[in-house]
């Protein structure tokens, strides 16, 4: 008899249900074969039985089906009792188990970081396992946190403006090699060199225009202000040759997203990302209205959680507020190529190689080309002058070109290592709110987590998670 796998089932706190699925639909024996008694019973019918034949031709057909459906049950309940008990014990015991471990953990480093609110969400191999809110949403009204709480992201939106500027290179509206004035006007000439690949990797050596503003500023920031400081700030470095973090080159994108399709940068991305993966509930930053469920967001001022103001980028490094939810969709979308080419992904998250900086020649030692006259002795030949030599030194060889490093990040994405292990990710903090999504590809893992407190360590909350999954990430 043909065996039968049951796998472990996938229990999610978004929907609670654990469903036994046949994932070898046909790998049970058709009940006719494997039944003694059903195949004595089919040998002995036929069709013209006695005067009812015809209500025997009508009825067999209902009687045999049923038939069927109590031979595959009769296999299941007798035939291999032990294996689907196994099954059903193993899921109720571990599943339960690994699920309290993180809660406590979730819970206990809320109470530390003094976090009001968090939403978390674990995936493997694109699908959800484990999405659950804890906390309040807002600590006056003690409103509990939902699968449908929103929150401000922050530059966790960076990989949605990188993947619809892959997806613009895909369709043939950019080239990655494209300089940046063919997309911006009244460009420095500093600028001559930067190109979309610089912007997206962040090696364009612009500086970045939070850095630049004091912190205790009160601006409306507008896209005209941001491109008038990133233009008279000048350059940190020759494009390419070093890595620098600026939400500048994100705001820059946007202008170029803009200028290759002739749409608001928002209006695109939103027909691109949002509306196919049914991100519902995400919502510009800037949008005038009220977002629906939105939590309070928090900053801690002499250790006390205080109301933050709310920041309503519009912008390419940080435009958008998001639930738990919505971002599974997407986290999803990532895994299963649904939104994007696997070149395009490759080039996310493969780390950005910087250019070499010119090797310097060092010229060969004055005294080295002077032929001195000898010291000491007793000749009476005065010594006679200095002469140089005639015939030109050797040339020093030339120097090996340093073989390229990579940085830290590739196309909207920090791409970095722990423990061998390939680590894909990117936080955010806006406002009074922090959030990271990473992938642990090597795991098939992905581990989502918003807040709405500013002032939280969110990689090291994401890590200890992940261990509870991958003993190898602890």
């Amino acid at each position: 008899m043909n065996q039968r796998r049951i796998p472990a089932a996938i229990v999610t706190d978004r929907n609670w249900q654990g469903q036994l699925e046949h994932d070898e639909p046909g790998a049970l024996a058709s009940p006719l074969t494997a039944s003694p008694r059903l195949r004595a019973q089919k040998a002995s019918s036929t069709t013209g039985c006695s005067p009812f034949g015809s209500l025997c031709l009508r009825v067999r057909p209902r009687i045999t089906s049923l038939l069927r459906v109590f031979a595959s049950l009769r296999e299941v309940r007798i035939v291999r009792p032990f294996p689907l008990a196994c099954c059903i014990f193993a899921l109720a015991a571990s599943r339960p188990a690994l699920a309290d471990s993180v809660d406590d953990y979730i819970k206990s480093e809320m109470s530390k970081q003094q976090i009001p609110g968090l939403s978390l969400a674990v995936l493997w191999k694109g699908k959800p396992i484990k999405v659950k809110s804890y906390g309040v949403a807002d600590l006056d009204s003690k409103t509990p946190v939902t699968l449908e709480t929103a929150y401000d992201v922050g530059s966790v939106a960076k990989p949605f403006t990188a993947a619809a500027v892959l997806m613009l290179v895909e369709r043939g509206k950019i080239r990655l090699d494209d300089p940046v004035t063919r997309f911006l006007s009244n460009v420095p000439v500093t600028w001559n060199n930067i190109t979309v690949r610089h912007l997206l990797t962040n090696t364009s050596g612009i500086k970045d225009y939070t850095t630049e503003i004091p912190t205790t500023a009160r601006l409306e920031f507008t896209e005209d202000l941001i491109y008038m400081r990133a233009v008279g700030g000048g350059i940190k470095f020759p494009a390419g040759t070093q890595f620098s973090y600026s939400q500048t080159n994100y705001v820059l994108l946007g202008m170029v997203i803009r200028a290759a399709t002739g749409r608001p940068f928002y209006e695109y991305v939103s027909d691109q990302f949002f509306k196919p993966l049914e991100m519902t509930r995400t919502q510009p930053a800037a949008i005038r209205k009220p977002v629906p469920n939105l939590a309070v967001g928090y900053r801690l001022v002499d250790g006390q959680r205080t109301p933050a103001e709310r920041e309503k980028r519009e912008f390419g490094d940080a435009f958008f507020s998001s639930t738990i939810n919505d971002m599974v969709n997407w986290a999803a979308a990532l895994d299963t190529g649904a939104i994007l080419s696997e070149p395009a992904r490759n080039l996310m998250w493969t780390p950005t190689l910087l250019a070499p900086a010119a090797p310097v020649r060092r010229p060969t030692p004055i005294r080295s080309r002077i032929r001195l006259p000898q010291r000491g002795g007793t000749s009476a030949v005065p010594p006679a002058e200095p002469q140089r030599v005639s015939a030109a030194p050797p040339a020093d060889p030339e120097p090996e070109p340093a073989a390229p490093k990579p940085a830290p990040y590739g196309a909207g994405w920090y791409t970095e290592d722990l423990k061998g292990h390939r680590v894909l990710g990117h936080g955010g903090s806006v406002g009074g709110f922090s959030a990271n999504l990473t992938r642990f590809p090597d795991d098939n893992l992905t581990v989502i987590i918003l807040t709405n407190l500013r002032d939280v360590k969110v990689f090291p909350l994401i890590r200890g998670v992940a261990g509870r999954y991958s003993t190898a990430l602890k």
